[in-house]
């Protein structure tokens, strides 16, 4: 089996991207992705201590708080990132406590950020659950899936050579998520709802040492 990126997401406090694969994280400066941070990767579990997980299926950081959450499974932990502990209570199960997403488990997931050129007013400081081709955007202030959530991804996210993902994050200083999926990797410019020029690209190619 190739090359997989299980979750992936970008810090906004020290703007570095960090990649999952199987147990370990490995992290980038995303300006100079292809040298990897000094002592990386790390095993998961002791890079954030408590976490009940050794692999994951989606992390993503909360816009407006220091806070990870990690899925794994159906379940679910909030992250305090500098009080480097689980929150009380968790883990939770997913469904249960993410009112309205109808998933079980997810994919994926991002929290999207608002950039300078946005106009999508739809999904500003939302958190997009990815799972199989289709995806929601849930309301953390509310504690609510937005209304007409499910959507098909291609339905909005068009000219994409993949129908799912393995993980995405967002660029946070410009309008591009990055998708991963297998061995290769897109950049989507969503100002323009459109796939950049010359992608599908090989992960390993930009991110050296990587997997």
């Amino acid at each position: 089996m190739g090359l997989k990126i299980d979750a992936a997401f970008q810090r906004n406090d020290n703007q570095r991207v960090y990649f999952f694969i199987g147990e370990y994280v490995y992290r980038y400066d995303l300006e100079i992705s292809d040298k990897l941070d000094a002592g990386y990767p790390q095993k998961i579990k002791d890079y954030w201590p408590g976490l009940p997980y050794d692999r994951v299926d989606a992390v993503f950081k909360a816009n407006h708080a220091d806070k990870l959450y990690f899925f794994s499974g159906n379940t679910y932990v909030r992250y305090d990132i500098y009080a480097e502990k689980v929150d009380e209570g968790y883990p939770k199960n997913i469904k249960e406590n993410w009112h309205g997403v109808p998933y079980d488990s997810v994919d994926t997931a991002c929290a999207r950020m608002k950039v300078f050129v946005d106009i999508d007013t739809e999904i500003f400081d939302k958190v997009l659950l990815f799972k199989g081709d289709e995806y929601v955007a849930y309301n953390l202030d509310i504690d609510r899936v937005a209304d007409g959530y499910p959507k098909k991804i291609k339905d909005v996210l068009t000219g994409l050579p993949f129908d799912r993902f393995d993980a995405i994050f967002q660029h946070l200083d410009h309008p591009l998520f990055y998708i991963f999926r297998g061995d290769e990797y897109i950049e989507y410019d969503f100002e323009f709802k459109k796939v950049k020029e010359g992608f599908p690209k090989k992960i390993a190619d930009r991110w050296k040492g990587i997997g």
